[in-house]
């Protein structure tokens, strides 16, 4: 804590040599000492003393005793300001011998013995004299300040006559008595009530000044959190420009041991601290480092300063004024762990006075001392986290013993060991923590990447004043928050106007906005950012992003346009990716050369290789990649006739990315200048008079070069890093690569059938693919898996059909994938005339606008996709056409959903749990925007994928049904007509949406409205008699179906009534891999009664079952048989 207080004792500027009366010849040598007394006030007790000296030295030698008196005096005084103390006491009582009765030669006696060290002598002296003479004001004025000193003496203004305490002096005097008792709230309160009566008194105008600084750094709240309230920031303002005035008209003063002068600088400082006014603050100390200032409590404060400012430099200046003292030598401890320099640490601490509140720290650094020291195994092998985890344990307490422990398990390589030491140490921040812990906490979870702990930590905690680059940081969190939440938004809006609009917290705020689609308002802030600083990469790419996706691609493009990309500043990779937006536009010189020197300034950055290589990919014709002719940004290869080989860039600078790199003006590039593959030149060879031929083999553009380099050199310059990879092929051999689809294709089977297998929602799976929604449901669908929409029990299905019912008008929220396939079948309209208003999250679009990229990506070069399916290998050539159409398909579908559902921008709430938090890190940071927009709509969630539902419901509570729920209400009163859910269901067996609602008159409609081929109702079979269907009701809905197909009249037609039944038959029985026998008989017994059906089902079974014509049947009978007679027995 700063403290104000350090030492109390008299104040120079209430020690004063009165005058005196003196003999009318001796008027104009008592007038000459007043004069040299005032100028004495306000100039260096130097020239004083010189001046003084000269005015002894003039004394005629009868000059009485009161004019030597007086001169003695002040020089004693000077010398006591110059912090002579010796002399000074030298000079008072010699004084004082020259006129012992002079009321001020005995106050200054009084003063002499007190400076001496003899403070009861003092005060014993100076209070029998005062018994003596009543009327001496200035001694009245000593006593209690020197009573201060006196442990005896409890009240300062005791045995002060009664007539004296109201005086200016002596309440001055008593305001030292109590703050040098430390006698807090008294002597703040005194000194107040004291200029209440002498308003215009500038010495109580700066004790008031101290007491205002010294309550406010006493106060918990501020202290801990360094945030003042509106009436704290007036007084410290106030405070400030009385104590900088004051320590500033006597700056000679500031090394006295006898004035207050500099415990006002520091005051001031500390007044400056807490307002945050880092220039002046810092200014102090660096005021109190030139003068060398020696007093420790002094420099304590100033180290304390310079160390919250983050200048370790110059906390180092005033520590090495006093390398001895033990309180300074704590923070030069913490100081040398900053420098990574254990041991001193360690031996720091051992020696130093460690506060109170930093005990639990400093036993954790000194702990951590020989581990940080010892530092990773020189054999390479892991380092030990056993005692780390002790320690972790044993200041499970303290939050910043934690991060250094973390921050030391970071350095010796144990990253899980620094996850669990930070993640303690957040949960060590309590809830009245001091701001230095919550910021140290804040800083390790920045370098976690944690942006919602450092919100937890610094959201509501930082002041408005001096924090700016805190609120940076805190800013940055806000933007990096993945899902946005409410809090995002919040926390801009409430924050001053001149802190929002500093360039990097509007830019942060800015990319909030975007990310939010409010892009009217991120274009604005953009755009003022963008004119302010021109050269910012992620403030450039943010508006160009925010223009694409306001539809307005003349302004994007010219953003680009405009973009000088030398001078650009950032992230490498916005960068890049600035190049990438360049190129896209046709700009190839400036792309290449941009990417070009990316990747030579950071040739050990994986994802700028990457970007470079990409480059290369856009464009089929690439002009950049042309070279004919060896010169300046070429590659060019030399050989011998016997091979031997030399190869080099013609370019600046020095070697990269595995490149030898030659100057123009080099021996061997000046040597092929100009020159062409085939050409050849001699070079003499060193200490012989021949000469050696040397032949051009190959020439190229550097910037081909280098991606080739990229394409050779990636995977063993970065291994594990995905992305790239390389195989050596013979001669119309390409098994290595066929090799890399094949298992590329089975891991994506292995991952399909999790889904299939596991309780995972489809998104979790998409993502781990890196694929969509969308399209993984086409992928689980083409290896035969089903979508998991529901249970398919009676129950399930009332409780859906009801809350559907409940939902009439109150809107309904669909996921991406539910609103795709609604839209495919058709169901949009209807769904939304049943809920009034549809809502689907800007992820939605988002997805698909992603998938028509992708299908887009590569247009106007030849493209081939290589698959592997059921042991075969497929090529397929990636046409314009092919692109088109896909497009043409997805857009129809996204023109669809933006027609019948408003599309609405999801903020997460602020308060998910961690359960969520896990989940959104698994499935994205946008896999629950429809249960946090149904939950914020109150509105019930449409969803097909059931795991999502339940996930939905148990996260936040909200209730959810599937499409064919929903379209079974508006079909029961004719909103839907009975075609059209027909055809909804097909669509929705086609999309393998298990478990369908299924029964006889609905089969028989679909085979009724089908096409030639059966598609619809092979679509909808598929869903009777799986393994999981409950058989007797499955099977009494086949046989009601067939029933009804073979009734007269029933308008179907002769053929397709076999074709129905035969339909029906395979795909039922083929699901019954087990006891298709029984089933099979259970058929035929049901047919008996209508002669047709039965004669079909004989001739069926007998072109089915050609093997087994004559015993089949019989067989099949015997085992029904037996079955009916277990079931009847069981019964």
């Amino acid at each position: 804590m700063l403290s104000v207080l350090k030492t109390a004792g008299l104040t120079t500027g209430l020690v004063r040599v009165q005058g005196a009366v003196v003999p009318v010849h001796e008027q104009h040598l008592s007038d000459q000492l007043d004069r040299l007394r005032d100028g004495a006030k306000i100039t260096d007790p130097d020239s004083n003393l010189k001046l003084f000296h000269s005015f002894m030295d003039s004394l005629p030698a009868d000059a009485s005793g009161t004019i030597r008196y007086r001169a003695k005096a002040n020089i004693g005084l000077q010398h006591l300001a110059r912090g002579e103390g010796a002399e000074a006491i030298r000079w008072l009582l010699d004084a004082y011998d020259e006129a012992p009765n002079d009321p001020g030669a005995i106050a200054n006696r009084t003063l002499a013995l007190f400076v001496r060290g003899d403070a009861d002598e003092a005060y014993r002296f100076g209070r029998d004299r005062l018994d003596a003479d009543p009327t001496n004001e200035v001694l009245a004025s000593y006593l209690p300040q020197i009573a201060a000193k006196v442990t005896s003496v409890a009240d300062g203004l005791g045995g002060i006559p009664n007539g004296l305490r109201d005086k200016e002096s002596l309440l001055v005097a008593q305001t030292v008595f109590l703050r040098g008792r430390n006698l807090a709230p008294q002597w703040w309160d005194f000194a107040r009530q004291a200029l209440a009566k002498h308003p215009n008194s500038e010495h109580l105008k700066m004790l008031a000044a101290f007491a205002d600084v010294d309550e406010i750094s006493r106060d918990p709240n501020a202290s801990r959190t360094m945030i003042v309230n509106a009436d704290q920031r007036a007084k410290l303002a106030a405070a400030a420009e009385i104590l900088e005035a004051d320590w500033r008209s006597k700056p000679w003063l500031l090394t006295s041991h006898f004035d207050d002068a500099i415990h006002t600088l520091s005051a001031a400082m500390i007044a400056y601290r807490f307002l945050h006014d880092r220039e002046k603050a810092l200014a102090h100390v660096e005021r109190m480092a030139d003068a060398k200032i020696e007093e420790p409590g002094i420099l304590l404060n100033g180290v304390t300063v310079a160390l919250s400012f983050g200048r370790a430099d110059l906390a180092r200046r005033l520590i090495d004024l006093a390398p001895e003292d033990p309180d300074l030598a704590f923070h030069a401890g913490v100081i040398a762990i900053g420098e990574n320099q254990w041991s001193d640490a360690a031996e720091l601490f051992g020696k130093a006075n460690i506060p109170g509140h930093e005990k639990r720290v400093t036993e954790a650094a000194i702990a951590l001392s020989p581990i940080a020291e010892a530092g990773r195994p020189a054999d390479g092998s892991p380092a030990d986290p056993a005692p780390l985890m002790i320690l972790i344990t044993k200041f499970k307490d303290s939050a910043r013993g934690l991060v250094l422990i973390a921050q030391v398990a970071t350095a010796i390589g144990l990253s899980d060991v620094a996850e669990v030491a930070f993640e303690a140490a957040v949960d060590a921040v309590p809830d009245d923590s001091h701001i230095a812990t919550r910021l140290m906490v804040a800083h390790e979870a920045n370098r976690a990447g944690s942006p919602a702990t450092v919100i937890r930590l610094l959201d509501g905690h930082l002041p408005f004043e001096g924090f700016e680059k805190d609120f940076e940081l805190l800013s940055v969190a806000h933007a990096n928050e993945h899902p946005h939440r409410e809090r995002n938004l919040t926390f801009f809006s409430r924050l001053p106007a001149r802190i929002r609009d500093s360039h990097p917290i509007a830019r942060a705020h800015a990319s909030v906005l975007v990310d939010v689609g409010r892009l009217h308002e991120a274009i604005k802030v953009l755009r003022h950012l963008h004119a302010e600083d021109p050269t910012d990469a992620f403030v450039a790419l943010r508006l160009f992003d925010a223009l694409h996706r306001s539809t307005d691609v003349a302004g994007a493009e010219a953003v680009i346009r405009g973009v000088d990309l030398a001078r650009q500043v950032g992230a490498p990779e916005h960068i890049m990716r600035l190049a990438h937006e360049t190129l896209r536009q046709g700009d190839f010189e400036r792309a290449y050369v941009t990417g070009y020197d990316l990747v030579r300034r950071h040739p050990n950055n994986p994802n700028l290789a990457l970007g470079y290589a990409g480059l290369g990919l856009m464009y089929e014709v690439n002009p950049m990649f042309t070279a004919a002719t060896a010169g300046l940004g070429t590659y060019v290869a030399i050989e011998t006739p016997d091979g031997l080989r030399q190869d080099f860039v013609i370019d600046e600078g020095t070697d990269f990315f595995g490149m030898n790199v030659q100057a123009a003006t080099s021996g061997i590039a000046t040597r092929v200048l100009g020159l062409r593959r085939g050409d050849t030149f001699e070079m003499t060879k060193f200490g012989l008079d021949q000469t050696e031929s040397w032949k051009v083999v190959e020439i190229k553009s550097k910037y081909l070069h280098l991606q080739h380099r990229v394409f050779e050199e990636f995977e063993t310059r970065f291994p594990g890093k995905p992305g790239l990879a390389r195989f050596t092929v013979g001669h119309d051999n390409i098994d290595s690569v066929l090799d890399v689809v094949r298992r590329s294709a089975e891991q994506n089977i292995k991952n399909a059938q999790m889904y299939m297998e596991k309780p995972f929602p489809l998104a979790f799976i998409a993502r781990g693919l890196g694929g969509d929604v969308v399209s993984f449901a086409q992928f689980v669908r083409k290896l035969g898996g089903r979508i998991v929409t529901c249970l398919g029990n009676v129950p399930e299905r009332t409780a859906a059909v009801r809350l559907a019912r409940n939902h009439r008008g109150r809107g309904a929220v669909l996921d991406a994938y539910t609103a795709w396939v609604a839209a495919e079948i058709g169901v949009l309209p209807v769904l939304k005339d049943w809920f009034g208003k549809l809502q689907t999250p800007t992820s939605t679009l988002a997805m698909i606008d992603g998938m028509m990229r992708r299908e887009d990506d590569g247009r106007g070069r030849r493209q081939m996709t290589l698959s592997y399916q059921d042991g075969q290998f497929y090529r397929n050539e990636v046409t314009n056409e092919y692109r088109d159409h896909q497009i043409s398909a997805i857009k129809r579908v996204r023109d669809c959903i933006e027609q019948n559902c408003e599309i609405v921008q999801v903020l997460a709430p602020d308060d998910i749990s961690e359960t969520t938090e896990g989940l959104l890190a698994v499935g994205g940071s946008r896999f629950f925007d429809p249960a946090f927009l149904a939950a914020r709509s109150d509105a019930l969630l449409l969803s097909d994928d059931m795991r999502f539902r339940e996930l939905s419901t148990s996260t936040t509570g909200v209730n959810g049904i599937w499409l064919q729920a929903a379209l079974l209400v508006t079909a029961e009163i004719r909103l839907m007509s009975p075609p059209d859910y027909i055809k909804a269901v097909v669509g929705l067996a086609h999309h393998g949406h298990d478990h369908l609602v299924l029964n006889g008159p609905l089969l028989y409609l679909i085979a009724q409205q089908d096409e030639d081929h059966l598609p619809g109702l092979r679509a909808a079979l598929r869903f009777l008699g799986g393994p999981t269907a409950e058989m007797n009701s499955h099977f009494n809905v086949l046989v009601d179906f067939i029933a009804r197909v073979w009734q007269s009249g029933n308008g179907v037609g002769w053929l397709k009534t076999r074709a129905v039944t035969g339909l029906s038959l395979e795909i039922f029985l083929g699901n019954r891999s087990e006891d298709w026998r029984f089933w099979l008989q259970q058929i035929l017994d049901s047919g008996s009664h209508n002669r047709r059906l039965a004669s079909y089902l004989s001739g069926w079974l007998k072109g089915h079952f050609l093997a087994e014509i004559s015993g089949s049947a019989s067989r099949a009978k015997t085992s029904a048989s037996s079955h009916k007679s277990r079931r009847r027995t069981a019964a």
